[in-house]
């Protein structure tokens, strides 16, 4: 005789975490469910505050100046931990004088005692990876077009007019000298 009988189970579980880009003050904030595989894409508007710059020119001299944003690819795995818990249902279906019974019973009690955690959780493994394309530094080049000599400048973040809107990116003004 063969038995047969039907498992469900029913676990959720999600994790967030961030990853900083170096002096933006903007981050990539990734989140994970476990009960899905599913490719989830987001996007967040950043807008970059640049007051004017500067730029002594010699007399005569006629410059050019480009101004852009450098966008760094990046890409990672991250390793995930979480505590799950949780309930099971089943049916045994029924064969000759057996009655049908169902059950129900914790997950705690489907695991060994020493994997539980004291809350009756237990720990979960997994792994996800997340990749972003994003601005992470002002680049202004400045060329001076009688000689073709290129000056270029990374215009940093103003750490002492950080914003309180995590969407807004404020930079300095710095005083740029055209090349000779």
């Amino acid at each position: 005789a063969t038995t047969t009988h039907t498992v469900g189970t029913s676990i959720q579980a999600t994790a967030k975490f961030t990853v900083p880009f170096n002096e933006t003050g903007v981050s990539l904030t990734t989140s994970y469910s476990f009960a899905n595989t599913n490719t989830n894409t987001n996007s967040k508007e950043i807008t970059h505050n640049v007051p004017s710059q500067d730029i002594l020119v010699p007399a005569n001299t006629t410059v050019e100046v480009i101004a852009y944003l450098k966008k760094v690819n990046v890409k990672g795995n991250v390793k995930l931990v979480g505590q799950v818990s949780g309930s099971e249902w089943g049916e045994i279906p029924s064969y000759l004088a057996f009655p049908r019974d169902g059950y129900k019973f914790s997950l705690s009690d489907t695991v060994n005692k020493s994997d539980l955690n004291e809350d009756g959780t237990i720990n979960i493994n997994g792994k996800g990876n997340y990749s972003a394309v994003m601005g992470d530094e002002l680049i202004v080049k400045v060329r001076n077009l009688n000689t073709n000599n290129v000056q270029e400048y990374v215009i940093p973040v103003d750490k002492k007019e950080k914003s309180n809107d995590s969407n807004i990116v404020k930079y300095r003004s710095l005083s740029i000298k055209a090349p000779g």
